[in-house]
């Protein structure tokens, strides 16, 4: 049994840039992280351009805005191209079903 306050489920389409991580098979279990809670390896689910992204945070950093995080999916050659605020964080992954 795992106590985890108000877990989020979500299944992950396939478009390969987490694979091997995730897949189309893939079900993550997630929490509403704050930025405390946020450390650079953990995979993230975020919302940019209305989509929903989830990638691993490769640097954390901070600029005139405040915090911010770099992400990229483990199978892309290059990060992600916008800087990601925590108010655009929909979910920390701490659980992967396959």
């Amino acid at each position: 049994i795992i106590k985890v306050d108000q877990p989020m489920w979500a299944r992950v389409r396939d478009t390969h840039s987490m694979e091997p991580t995730l897949n189309a098979n893939s079900i993550t279990l997630e929490i509403r992280p704050s930025d405390k809670d946020i450390s650079v390896g953990d995979i993230i689910t975020y919302k940019a351009d209305n989509l929903i992204i989830i990638h691993r945070v490769i640097y954390i950093s901070e600029d005139e805005l405040g915090t911010f995080y770099v992400t990229k999916g483990d199978n892309n050659a290059q990060p992600d191209p916008h800087k990601i605020r925590l108010e655009q964080i929909q979910g920390k992954v701490i659980g992967i079903l396959y």
